[in-house]
């Protein structure tokens, strides 16, 4: 989790390993997925979305070595951020900004320490620059509507809400110059107690900036339940955040899976990884009900840096694989946590992210690179899909994601044309439905993607199709459904997205 990185100044966002199996020439058969004739219809999702927490600071972080060897940040409380030997130049943050671009990132988030106006200005003017969108956080827009008791008078009625609403469109006035200003960030992580205040700041924030995404990030069940397994608890903090928040065009939270071994018995997957994307999904999906035309966004945050006892990513793999997994279950929006390097006090022993504290590319950079851009690959044709259900093929199971499904009733095979889904390993097929009511499948290897042994097949039983249109290496092929089978072979990281011809 990153609650404690998630700081409220002035009150306290694929090399893919890829399926392998016999191919035809790609360009055999139409380029539309099947059932759309070549016609436009609506795009299901608006596009899908990358980026990543922990943007790029204002300035080099000054670090401070302490006796035992440890380095931390120093806390600058007469300008309210972190101290810094010295602020960027804007072409500095120009050139910061593009490796963010270069990276396949379509969203930049802002440095999670600093929440001025000054920062703001200038990260807004480099994401103009570079022409990627970046989502800020105001702390005087935070403590107003957040910290403060500003919600009670104005149901006390000593402060109207149109006062509300000038106050923050005062504050928030400057940043309308630029085209870069995307979204609003009010709250990490808020716990139950803190609903009513985000609905309060969504409601003044729809009023001042309506064509702007309200944002704030949601916690998994090992946040906020004290039983990880308790996802009656957690379903109650759920629907206490769409009570509070209705009609978002986006909900996000954060799940970190990859836990290194502590036990010489190697690295393995946190449990209720899947369970708990499945819990959010399908509240979207009962909340969309209620209102005509809705449709909300699932974004997760998943990881790229070392803390507590989750491990960096060591391979290319170790970055498809947590990407797949979340599409698989509908995500449309892929954040990675983190961007840049986090404090390195800190008490959850944060290493490097995509970059290290002075903006050096890591590996990691390069894993995450190579995802992002395998998948933007593979958008368009899965933005014409919405999620509707999963089938599960489970066969170690060691961590019991998948078991958990079925044990919670959770599987469900809405499909058309799959008529079931077996492998060597485990694996499981998300089920896609386009406007037309034809199907796709993004197929998974789930299996820890540094494990001794990764290698799977997948055999999908499909009728009423003889080939398929795959996407192998972010690459659209064209393979044969034989009797009624599509065999898959996949590797470590390896996801399908599957589209019956």
């Amino acid at each position: 989790m990153k609650k404690w990185i998630a700081i409220l100044l002035c009150a306290a966002l694929f090399c893919l390993c890829g399926c392998t199996g016999p191919t035809q020439d790609p360009t055999d058969g139409p380029e539309d997925p099947p059932g759309t004739g070549g016609q436009q219809q609506e795009d299901f999702y608006s596009e899908l979305v990358l980026s990543y927490w922990m943007g790029v600071p204002l300035g080099e972080y000054y670090v401070e070595t302490q006796a035992d060897g440890s380095k931390t940040l120093v806390w600058d409380e007469e300008n309210g951020h972190y101290k810094v030997n010295f602020v960027y130049t804007d072409k500095q943050m120009t050139a910061l900004y593009q490796d963010i671009v270069d990276a396949g990132f379509n969203l930049a988030f802002p440095e999670c320490y600093n929440t001025s106006k000054e920062y703001n200005l200038k990260i807004l003017k480099a994401a103009q620059s570079v022409g990627i969108r970046q989502v800020i956080q105001d702390g005087r827009v935070t403590n107003y509507l957040i910290h403060q008791d500003t919600m009670e008078q104005v149901a006390a009625g000593t402060l109207t809400e149109e006062e509300v609403v000038e106050t923050v469109r005062g504050y928030l006035a400057d940043y309308l110059e630029y085209d870069s200003f995307y979204a609003l960030l009010i709250l990490d992580e808020p716990g139950m107690e803190m609903m009513e205040r985000v609905g309060f700041a969504k409601r003044i924030a729809e009023q001042v900036v309506p064509d702007k995404l309200f944002y704030t990030n949601l916690l998994p069940i090992y946040g906020y339940s004290p039983t990880v397994n308790d996802f009656d608890v957690y379903q109650e903090y759920l629907d206490a955040y769409f009570e509070n928040v209705p009609n978002n065009p986006v909900a996000c939270y954060d799940f970190y899976a990859l836990r290194g071994s502590d036990d010489g018995l190697g690295n393995t997957i946190v449990r209720n990884w899947l369970r708990n994307i499945w819990a959010l999904r399908t509240t979207i999906d009962e909340n969309d009900a209620k209102y005509e035309g809705q449709h909300t966004d699932l974004w997760t945050f998943t990881q790229s840096v070392e803390h507590n006892q989750l491990r960096s990513l060591e391979s290319t793999a170790d970055a498809t694989f947590q990407a797949y997994v979340n599409m698989s279950l509908g995500s449309t929006g892929i954040l990675w946590f983190t961007y840049w390097a986090p404090n390195p006090g800190a008490e959850n022993g944060y290493g490097n992210g995509l970059v290290d504290m002075t903006g050096a590319k890591t590996d990691v950079y390069g894993y995450v690179s190579e995802a992002n851009h395998e998948i933007l690959k593979l958008a368009p044709d899965f933005q014409k899909y919405r999620w509707t259900g999963v089938v599960t093929s489970p066969v170690r199971d060691s961590s019991g994601n998948l078991m958990a499904l079925v044990d919670w009733e959770c599987e469900k095979n809405t499909s058309r044309w799959l008529t079931s889904i077996t492998s060597t390993r485990d694996a499981y097929a998300g089920i896609f439905t386009d406007a037309n009511g034809n199907d796709a499948y993004m197929v998974v290897n789930f299996v820890e993607p540094s494990a001794d042994y990764t290698d799977n097949t997948v055999t999908l039983t499909i009728k009423e199709h003889d080939q398929a249109y795959v996407y192998v290496n972010g690459e659209k092929t064209t393979m044969p459904i034989e009797d009624g089978v599509l065999t898959l072979q996949m590797e470590a990281g390896d996801g399908c997205f599957v589209i019956p011809a």
